[in-house]
Parts: C-alpha cells; structure tokens; sequence
C-alpha cells in the first residue's frame, strides 16, 4: 500500500436525507417560525431593549442554519429557546401552543376526552388516560 493520494472511491458516500428527515426539518422550521413571530409581536408591544431584539434575530438565524445544515440538536435547542421566551406571554389568546391545544382538543386514544397542559413542558396530557403528546406549535 502507498501513501498519499487516495482515489475518491475510498471515501464513504454522505448519507441521503429520507422523507421522513426532511418532513422532522420542516416541522421544526415552521414551529420555530410560529415562535419567532409570536414572540416579536409580543416583544413590540412591550419596550425591550435592543440586546433582545438582537437575541431573537440571532436565534431565529441560528434555527435556520442549523435546520440547513441538519442539525435537528441545534434546532430543538432554538426552538426550546423560542418556547422559553414564548412563555412570558402564556396567558396571550395567540399564544402558538393554546392555538394548538384548542386545535388538537381530544385526546388520540380515548376520543373527545379533555386534554391538560402540563405546567412545565410543552406536552398535553389526557384527563382519563393519563398518556402524553407533544403539542404542535404553530398548527
């Protein structure tokens, strides 16, 4: 065996995104738009500072670059980052995830049942069965 130049056929071929990889990007690139817009209308009717505004800019790129670059841990961080700032205005009538908890209404297993929020992650829980859903943040 020789040193130095290796022919490109030694190099392994980069992984093909599937449907299914690039449904999961666009899913998390309309939840973190949802945010970024909520949480900009939200911070224009409060006075903020320009470090804020800079922040959402700069989370909202980073989002992008990382959904671009298929960085799904980079962007569930920005969009966790979204959700927090989010949070401030729960109480908002357009508030992405009441949106979606009014939307969803029922729970998958047990029908019309209600569904609760949980207080501290972004889950629905149903009142009979106890069984837990993501919720869709921006439906």
């Amino acid at each position: 065996m020789t040193k130095g130049y290796r022919p490109q056929e030694s190099r392994p071929t980069p992984p093909v995104s599937t449907a299914a990889d690039t449904d999961v990007f666009t899913e998390l690139r309309d939840q973190i738009t949802a945010l970024h817009s909520f949480v900009k209308d939200r911070a224009s009717e409060q006075v903020t500072t320009p470090l804020f505004w800079q922040s959402i800019g700069y989370a909202l790129g980073h989002g992008e670059a990382c959904i671009e670059h298929r960085d799904v841990v980079g962007a569930v961080r920005r969009l966790e980052w979204f959700r927090t700032e989010a949070e401030r205005w729960e109480d908002h009538p357009n508030y992405p995830a009441r949106k979606a908890l009014n939307a969803l209404g029922k729970c998958p297993t047990c029908g019309p049942i209600p569904l609760e929020q949980h207080p501290q992650r972004p889950v629905l829980r149903c009142s009979n069965c106890k069984e837990f859903a993501t919720l869709q943040v921006g439906s």
